[in-house]
């Protein structure tokens, strides 16, 4: 068999080409859309993508025959949006519908356009506000498709515009306080915090618990006072990691996996997708967790899992394989180098949040409520200590290609321990988004692979060392920087992170993941602070403080910004 042929049974084994969901049609031109849900369906759909920028973005194609394309976005209520279909050389009619909202969309149009009314031309146009939250698809295809007629071959041009509404709805901690205390009175609304707080961390140390109440109370007699809240000092760091890490019982350390490509196939598209809880039965619309993003389809989504848990075991070098048609892989290596020699594209970016570990939502909107770590650093006044948002770094793996096209994070989390993991939720607008370094391996595919294979390297090795641990060894092994960061070490020769949490320990005579572990900081020992802010504000996720959302911690960082300027 040769290379090329072993090369693509591997990337068959990671990717499932078209989703085939149906559609049906009875409709005239120009008057009515397609009727679908129905058995008898006249042409299918293929899902091609989302739009993850919030202003709107472009794609291209081509239809033939009975096949559409399907383009998703997210709506917020009363987003407005702006679609637009053309055809290079008027090779085809194009035909928009918009159905949704999803989950359970399908079928549901809500706009549809043939040809634009404003306008002597052949192309669609259209301009909706939608209402209801959710995800909402873009069906591309030609008028005669959407009669049952197979379609003239042809290119098309599809722009996306939001035009308002645009970003999900968001709320101070604040608001959120205050709101309460107005609907319930101060004594129901602390009772009720006090409930909520309980739910949220129901194994937390219970003196960190009291004093996060004595925080509330503070904060309830003066909401607008509630920016920094609530605060743990750094220095206590594994106090605090009772607010986030839960005692339950540890995870075996998994055995080998033979991954087989027909098997994989078979198991169809069913994703698994997060959910909001409620935080309390006396905070009604109060809930926790993590928006699911269900502009990301079923199977797409399926198979970025798919790829993190063939890269997850294959990281453990425990026997685990995965393999097709008699050619068995077994390394990350071998995974990144079939890709390359299909054709593939892998970008990996250093990236930069704020981290959400509270998670909460209120009827609807975010609530910008990140955990404060007080540093030692004093402010520029003398009045106290710099506070920061607790920060969350990843890297962030695309992988392109006439085959395989996937988004992946790898970091130490909270739960799943030190793992790839498929882009599936939203981040909320508060937590920003700022990439520090970007590697492609059109241009340098040497370090795509460092990186690869040193997240494995470092997925084997905390995976091992948190056997009996709790949380998968976050927190006593080390959190996101601490993962992000040995990747940054190992590919940059430096960390510009803060803070390191990972305890000091004795790496002496160990491997190469113990050497670049060795040389970062352990910021829970204590730093130079000079050092530090310069890593504070290397961390922060807004490149723009002026477009930061705490402003009390905003002002603070330009006065010490000031004060050290030379």
């Amino acid at each position: 068999m040769n290379t090329r042929l072993l090369v693509t049974s591997l990337v068959l084994s990671l990717v499932a080409l078209g989703c085939g969901d149906e559609a049906g049609s009875t409709s005239t031109k120009n008057t009515e859309p397609p009727s679908f849900g129905k058995s008898d369906s006249l042409f299918g759909v293929i899902e091609r993508g989302h739009f993850e920028a919030v202003a709107g973005g472009s794609a291209s194609g081509s239809l033939e025959g009975l096949q559409a394309d399907a383009w998703r976005f997210n709506a917020w209520g009363g987003t407005r949006v702006r679609i637009t279909l053309e055809s290079p050389g008027i090779e085809i009619d194009p035909y928009l519908i918009v159905d949704g909202p999803f989950p359970g969309g399908y079928g549901k149009t809500v706009a549809f356009n043939d040809d634009d009314p404003g306008r002597d031309t052949l192309n669609s146009v259209i301009e909706v506000t939608l209402e209801e939250p959710g995800a909402y698809r873009i069906l591309v295809g030609t008028y005669d498709m959407f009669q049952g007629a197979p379609s003239p071959g042809g290119r098309y041009e599809l722009t996306y515009e939001c035009l308002a509404n645009c970003e999900m709805p968001q709320i101070t901690l604040a608001q959120l306080l205050g709101g309460l205390s107005a609907q319930l009175g101060q004594a129901e609304a602390l009772l009720a915090v006090s409930g909520a707080l309980e739910n949220l961390f129901p194994d937390a140390d219970k003196t960190m618990v009291d004093s996060v109440l004595l925080q509330v109370q503070a904060v309830m007699a003066n909401p607008e006072g509630a920016e920094q809240f609530p605060i743990v000092p750094l220095s206590l760091a594994e106090t605090a990691q009772g607010f986030f890490e839960s005692k339950e019982t540890p995870v075996a350390t998994p055995g080998a996996v033979d991954f087989d490509v027909e098997t994989i196939l078979r198991q169809g598209c069913v994703a698994k997708r997060s959910e909001l809880k409620p935080v309390h039965p006396l905070v009604p619309g109060l809930m926790t967790g993590s928006v699911a993003n269900h502009a990301i389809d079923e199977c797409s989504l399926q198979r970025s899992q798919d790829f993190a848990e063939v890269l997850n075991n294959l990281a453990l070098e425990n026997g685990s394989t995965v393999s097709y048609a008699g050619v068995t892989y077994t390394s990350i290596s071998e995974v990144f180098r079939a890709l390359l020699a299909a054709g593939h594209d892998i970008t990996i970016t250093n990236d930069r949040y704020f981290a959400d570990f509270l998670g909460l939502y209120y009827n609807g909107a975010a609530v910008a409520a990140p955990l404060w770590l007080e540093t030692t650093i004093a402010t520029a006044d003398g009045s106290g200590n710099l506070a920061i948002p607790s920060p969350h770094t990843h890297h962030t793996i695309v992988v392109s290609g006439p085959l395989v096209n996937t988004k992946l994070m790898f970091y130490m989390g909270v739960s799943a321990g030190t793992s790839f993991r498929a882009v599936s939720n939203i981040r909320s607008p508060w937590t920003g988004e700022r990439t520090q370094f970007t590697y492609s391996s059109t241009t340098a595919p040497e370090l795509i692979e460092d990186l690869l294979v040193t997240a494995g390297a470092l997925r084997k090795k905390w995976t091992d060392e948190a056997a009996g641990l709790p949380a998968g060894g976050y927190g006593s092994l080390g959190v996101c920087n601490d993962s992000t960061g040995v990747l940054e070490m190992k590919v940059e020769g430096g960390a510009s992170i803060f803070p390191f949490a990972r305890p000091e320990r004795d790496t002496a005579g160990g491997d190469e993941i113990d050497a670049l572990l060795a040389r970062l900081p352990s910021d829970v020992s204590g730093y130079d602070s000079a050092e530090a802010l310069t890593r504070i504000r290397s961390t922060l996720p807004f490149s723009d403080l002026a477009q930061m959302p705490f402003p009390q911690f905003r002002a603070t960082l330009e006065a010490l910004s000031a004060v050290q300027a030379p």
